[in-house]
């Protein structure tokens, strides 16, 4: 009987130190589990800061491409205006035929005429200058536009700028 007790109490012994073991295990297991939820709980929070930062890139966006359409915009006006400035110089080119046809006839006026032609073609180079330029930057800010477009950028701005001080050029010297 004394080994059966000896046994029974071996295998108690083995029973609690199971259980010893047992309850080191659970208390492990909750402690992980503290820690999961804790990184559940910092998963969410950075996922909903994505979703912030997505929202405010998309508003970021739709702002690029309404500024990237008033510069396209822009840009057709100033092609428009550099049109209207070529077909000015072709009128002041005319002027001038009319008027070295008038120095022809009037010899006394020929000198005052012919001046007068000078700087009205004088002019209407400069004006067909500025009107290329207007044109030339007209297409340079509508290929900035595209890239602002794919790039997100707002560098348009300067070219709008610059294409506005060639288009008040232009009417300028209209």
């Amino acid at each position: 009987m004394k080994g059966i007790a000896e046994r029974a109490l071996s295998t108690a012994n083995t029973a609690k130190q199971s259980c010893v073991e047992t309850g080191e295990k659970a208390s492990e297991a909750l402690t992980k589990s503290g820690e999961a939820k804790s990184l559940a709980e910092e998963a969410k929070q950075a996922a909903s800061t994505s979703q912030e930062a997505a929202e405010t890139a998309k508003v970021k966006a739709e702002s690029v491409e309404n500024i990237a359409n008033e510069a396209k915009a822009t840009s057709d006006q100033a092609n428009q205006t550099a049109s209207s400035a070529k077909s000015l110089s072709e009128e002041a080119k005319e002027e001038v035929s009319k008027a070295k046809a008038t120095a022809l006839e009037a010899k006394s006026t020929a000198e005052g005429a012919q001046t007068k032609a000078e700087q009205a073609q004088q002019s209407a180079t400069e004006a067909s200058r500025v009107a290329s330029e207007a044109k030339t930057v007209a297409e340079q800010a509508l290929q900035a536009d595209r890239q602002a477009v794919r790039e997100g950028h707002e560098s348009t701005k300067s070219l709008v700028e610059e294409i506005q001080k060639k288009v008040e050029e232009a009417q300028a010297l209209s």
